[in-house]
């Protein structure tokens, strides 16, 4: 995909309750798992993370022609605060200015639903995820290592 294509992308909410959503998931999670830091499947069960997913996250895709390229699955918990639990582009579509219209979306549904922040961890090792993060308006709130906590409060 060129960065011309970029307005052929679709960022799309999934309300996809059947099985066909949780295919959806774990076919999308299972073509990433090896881009994320650290590796997914080292961390979680694919097709359990992917049922939990189902269940209880909002799912927001990037889509180009037929395919994902792009996803946010996040949680809003009891004090009304998001919480994203995977966050990815596929390698060969990064640098694209997809992440941004993602996370973007993820704010509107969050603002829509009254939610004032968003939180996260990530990698200390994912430097690229981490910067992405930090321009999003996202701050470090504590360090776990190997992982950074952060927070985006949303105005």
């Amino acid at each position: 995909m060129t960065h011309s294509s970029l307005s052929s992308v679709k960022i799309e909410l999934d309300k996809e309750d059947s099985q066909m959503g949780y295919l959806r998931i774990l076919s999308h999670l299972t073509a990433m798992d090896k881009q994320f830091i650290p590796i997914l499947s080292d961390r979680v069960n694919l097709s359990e993370y992917s049922k939990k997913i189902h269940k209880y996250a909002i799912r927001i895709y990037a889509r180009y022609d037929e395919y994902d390229i792009g996803h946010c699955y996040f949680y809003i918990n009891e004090s009304r605060c998001a919480y994203i639990t995977s966050f990815g582009v596929i390698q060969e579509n990064r640098e694209a200015g997809i992440a941004t219209q993602i996370m973007e979306k993820v704010k509107q549904v969050c603002i829509r639903s009254k939610i004032k922040e968003i939180e996260l961890k990530v990698s200390t090792q994912n430097i690229p995820a981490v910067s992405f993060y930090r321009k999003q308006r996202f701050i470090d709130t504590d360090i776990q290592p190997p992982w950074i906590i952060m927070k985006c409060i949303l105005s």
